[in-house]
């Protein structure tokens, strides 16, 4: 069902592009802004041509009002500006596109999209790349450089290319702590038994799973009903995210566990990017490499702002200090994976200095 509906996403951009003029058509006689089907080879990008204006989706699942939402459109403004307005930019809130699931598919299939999906939504495609999403995986934001500048990594973007995605960079989305109303509960334990939402998504399911054994898989749009009807209990979250859905009216408490330093790579078809003129094409990827390099600190100051306005509407937060509990608790969502490469988690922990 969710390929028949992300075939339909990529008709329905087909379509929108049909009546373009004919100054948008290019010298061969095909439209190039939406393929519906990824390059069979990679072809250089044309030196010079007449000017043509490149139309992009931009589709994220969070509002325009939370701190992602505003990085969003730092980059739609920086891919105008760097291209000389050669790539026109329209953004798409709170999943009017689809959602991660249909969006990634009909951008592999070469659809004129960019959505953000956190690494756990790499796992249909590339198992491997999803255990960036895993529980205290990182210490702290600034260590996915680390991984990046690694033999691994670049095995991984190789991955990535073969199935028609490129890889820019990742933008920071928050660390992810938990929100419920149980008091003082800072330890595993504690949460044994609360209904916990989590995402379709192996890894997340799998880290849910090992923190309470009640997991119920929920979209986010629905989170705030899931939770005041008592369909979930507790959730996981950046604080942006707590806040621009006010999920905090209904859950008081926030647990300081940080169990994700949580990243969302724009995805991109790479038949899409290569089709850009030289000069566009480097104005497109300096955007994309600053706003990522930037995003870590962008979100680190929202969310000192945002817990200072959490704590005036009266949230508790609670601080955890015994992390090797959590990091503890939380292994078997490693071990529940059959993962790509053998002892993948002792790898990328190698990696980073651990």
């Amino acid at each position: 069902m969710k390929k028949v509906l992300s075939m339909l996403l990529v008709l329905a951009l087909a379509l929108s592009v049909v009546g373009c003029t004919a100054a948008e058509v290019s010298s061969t006689g095909t439209e190039s802004a939406t393929a519906t089907e990824p390059a069979a080879t990679e072809a250089a990008a044309p030196a010079a041509d007449s000017g043509k204006v490149y139309d992009l989706k931009l589709s994220l699942v969070q509002s325009a009002n939370e701190p992602f939402g505003e990085l969003v459109e730092i980059l739609k403004s920086r891919i105008e500006e760097y291209t000389n307005g050669r790539v026109k930019c329209e953004v798409y809130y709170n999943g009017e596109l689809g959602d991660n699931v249909d969006t990634c598919e009909a951008i592999l299939q070469g659809a004129n999209i960019v959505t953000f999906p956190t690494f756990d939504f790499y796992a249909p495609y590339i198992l491997d790349v999803s255990i960036l999403d895993g529980p205290f995986f990182f210490q702290s934001p600034d260590e996915l450089a680390k991984l990046e500048a690694s033999d691994w990594w670049a095995e991984q973007v190789q991955k990535m290319e073969d199935i028609n995605l490129w890889y820019g960079g990742a933008m920071y989305l928050g660390a992810r702590s938990l929100l419920h109303n149980v008091p003082g509960a800072k330890l595993p334990e504690d949460f044994k038994g609360q209904v916990m939402r989590s995402a379709s998504t192996t890894m997340r399911h799998a880290m849910c799973e090992a923190i309470t054994g009640n997991v119920a898989t929920i979209a986010w749009s629905e989170i705030y009903s899931a939770l005041s009807t008592g369909v979930a209990e507790m959730c996981e979250a950046p604080l942006g995210s707590i806040v621009s859905t006010k999920i905090y009216e209904v859950c008081r408490y926030i647990t300081l566990d940080e169990h994700i330093y949580a990243f969302q790579a724009p995805w991109i078809a790479k038949s899409w990017v290569d089709a850009l003129p030289a000069d566009v094409r480097e104005g497109f990827e300096r955007a994309v490499k600053e706003t990522c390099a930037e995003s870590v600190d962008y979100i680190n100051q929202s969310e000192a702002e945002y817990r200072a306005l959490l704590e005036s509407e009266g949230v508790t937060f609670i601080e955890v200090d015994d992390k090797d509990a959590w990091v503890e608790a939380t292994k078997s969502a490693y071990d529940s994976i059959q993962w790509e490469e053998p002892d993948l988690y002792q790898k990328c922990q190698a990696i980073l200095g651990r």
